[in-house]
């Protein structure tokens, strides 16, 4: 069954449970948990993510491959707009010129998946923390903010979709 997407995944969601909190080899439940929700709909992430996972070559760039392009979709002229408001807002604020550069480089995923969750009703979820006072970057709670967007933590996320990572067998250390 499908449904409406619900939420719209940040890279470091992925990157970082890959490298740190659930690699492919100590917890497969917690993929086959994204597998499952992309699957159904009720997570989406967007096709400048995409890129930059098959920029890796990693096990990461396999997994993501093996999902149609409708799990991470393109920008549209709606999109585009609120792309738009978000760089304005970047350029208006306290920022240095580099963080507002990057932010609102082209091919950079963070203002796409903002503005893709402000049009499509989504909560961005992202692993990155609101700095509202930092001239030196641009995060993507406080641009979430700045547009009204909510905004979670991948902990939130799990929550919401009721994920429990339970031990299936216990292996003997000897």
């Amino acid at each position: 069954m499908t449904h409406a997407p619900k939420f719209i995944i940040d890279s470091n969601i992925l990157i970082e449970s890959k490298n740190v909190d659930y690699g492919f080899d100590i917890c497969p439940g917690f993929w086959t948990l994204m597998e499952k929700a992309l699957n159904e709909g009720l997570v989406i992430s967007h096709a400048k993510v995409r890129q930059e996972l098959m920029r890796r070559k990693d096990d990461l760039w396999g997994w993501a491959s093996m999902f149609p392009k409708e799990c991470f979709p393109k920008e549209t002229d709606e999109d585009f707009a609120v792309y738009r408001r978000l760089c304005e807002w970047a350029r208006n604020g306290e920022f240095k010129q580099a963080a507002i550069d990057r932010f609102c480089e082209v091919d950079y995923a963070d203002p796409w998946i903002c503005a893709k969750a402000k049009v499509e009703g989504l909560t961005l979820v992202t692993q990155e923390v609101s700095e509202p006072y930092s001239r030196k970057s641009i995060k993507l709670p406080d641009a979430c903010n700045a547009i009204g967007v909510s905004c979670c933590n991948k902990y939130e996320l799990l929550r919401a979709l009721r994920a429990r990572f339970v031990l299936d067998e216990v292996h003997s250390f000897a």
